[in-house]
């Protein structure tokens, strides 16, 4: 009889728990009893839907119902995490877009791998074609004393190819539309800085990562090397003093901070991926009486986002603005966001004193983004209708 007793009270025990497995989702979703990490760039902002009739009866209701649940239950973020976490830790799978396991878990996108092999290599004559209409461009600007440059943002695939795994090793790292544009840019005397050249001339000696392990881009140290020589390049080439970056102490440990782990907050793990140690150094920008802040229209890809973040636009650049991917336009300190498809292009390059186009490796198959395209097209192809 007690056995009885003991088994009634064990599946009873057993369902209560079950039942309690059950509701605790619908009830979290309902009363958010419990504070949830938000997982990082997953939109989850699905709408309640709205009851009617007709949607009830074709159906819509429901299936908006069940997507609204889907996306809104409690502690799915946590599942989503979890489940992200088991394919990392035993299949070495990441659940992020173009996101790549590499060796000792170093993080890479696709593209900088694909870019580092040349794959979608454009071909010297299209390259060659491309480079002669940023030719005629720059030198168009300088008769108006406005200086083009472009600056090279480093590759981690190129950066890192020992830590590529295995599977990825495949193409052909000669020939790249990385080095057909540095030829070209050499050969038509384009104005350029080339971080891929000067961040592999600093591996294994400088003190700290320049790329770290887990971000694509280059590392808050690396950025402020990075500005410190565009600072000084632009200097050269209009001979003027800016503002000058110092840095009055680094900070060194395993807390990472900024774009520093970009990939890995992308890969929405339950557990953070073990790192190398990072620095941060604490800086101010000086300037004094002879300080110039040229203005500065920046055309870019997101390596620029952190030196923006920063203030190089604001303090050093006249608070200029960024033209990210050639499409929204950011100002720091503002809320304003435009699209350039709004705005006369030539009339805001006209106000600048420097152009910098400033794009990564893998990004040089689409160069300048049509940027360099539109000015040809409104100093030549205008110009020779008019005449």
């Amino acid at each position: 009889m007690r056995n009885k007793i003991k088994k009634l009270n064990s599946k009873n025990i057993l369902f209560i728990i079950l039942i309690i497995l059950f509701f605790t989702p619908l009830i979290q979703g309902r009363l958010k009893l419990f504070d949830v990490t938000k997982l990082h760039k997953v939109k989850t902002e699905k709408k309640q839907p709205i009851f009617s009739f007709n949607n009830w009866f074709n159906g819509v209701y429901q299936a908006e119902k069940e997507e609204f649940f889907n996306e809104n239950f409690g502690f799915r973020n946590t599942c989503v995490r979890i489940n992200n976490q088991i394919d990392y830790s035993f299949f070495n799978k990441a659940n992020a877009k173009g996101v790549i396991i590499g060796k000792k878990d170093y993080l890479f996108e696709r593209v900088y791998i694909k870019s580092f092999y040349g794959v979608g290599f454009l071909g010297d004559k299209k390259i060659e074609k491309k480079v002669n209409k940023l030719k005629s461009v720059q030198d168009t600007l300088k008769k108006l004393n406005i200086d083009l440059i472009v600056v090279i943002a480093p590759g981690k695939g190129l950066f890192y190819p020992e830590y590529i795994p295995e599977d990825y090793l495949t193409g052909d790292s000669t020939k790249t539309s990385y080095k057909s544009y540095i030829k070209s840019f050499k050969k038509n005397k384009i104005s350029f800085i080339d971080f891929n050249k000067m961040f592999l001339q600093m591996k294994g000696i400088s003190p700290y990562p320049v790329i770290p392990k887990t971000g694509i881009h280059w590392s808050r140290y690396g950025s402020l090397l990075a500005a410190d020589s565009i600072i000084r390049f632009i200097e050269n080439k209009r001979d003027i003093k800016m503002p000058q970056i110092k840095t009055d102490s680094i900070n060194l440990g395993k807390e990472i901070k900024y774009y520093d782990n970009d990939l890995e907050k992308a890969m929405n793990l339950f557990y953070k991926i073990p790192n190398v140690k990072m620095a941060y150094p604490k800086f101010k920008i000086i300037k004094d009486s002879l300080s110039v802040t040229p203005n500065v229209l920046t055309v870019g890809d997101s390596f620029f986002w952190d030196m923006y973040h920063w203030g190089l636009s604001r303090d050093v650049f006249n608070d200029s603005p960024f033209w990210y991917y050639n499409k929204s336009i950011h100002y720091k300190g503002s809320k304003l966001k435009d699209k350039v498809e709004n705005v006369n292009v030539q009339s805001e390059v006209e106000k600048s004193d420097v152009v910098m186009l400033l794009i990564t490796e893998a990004n040089l198959t689409g160069f300048a983004f049509g940027f360099i395209d539109e000015l040809y097209e409104t100093y030549y192809t205008e110009s020779v209708v008019s005449n």
